[in-house]
């Protein structure tokens, strides 16, 4: 269960950073919008995810 919630959390990184590098390239308004929106998504989820998997490490299972 930790090992998928710390890969879940490195796919989330890498689509940020993959946003991240759309968001350079691109010029229109609207894709700069969307881009940022997956950027901070990205992240967020990443965030999410690693506290997820924290928690499944700090705490023990009969506690869940």
């Amino acid at each position: 269960m930790v090992f998928v919630a710390f890969l879940a959390t490195t796919l989330a990184v890498a689509g940020a950073i993959i946003s991240w590098q759309g968001h350079q390239s691109t010029a229109s308004r609207s894709a700069l919008f969307i881009s940022k929106v997956g950027v901070f998504s990205g992240f967020g989820f990443a965030f999410a995810l690693f506290l997820q998997g924290a928690a499944a490490l700090l705490l023990n299972p009969c506690l869940r």
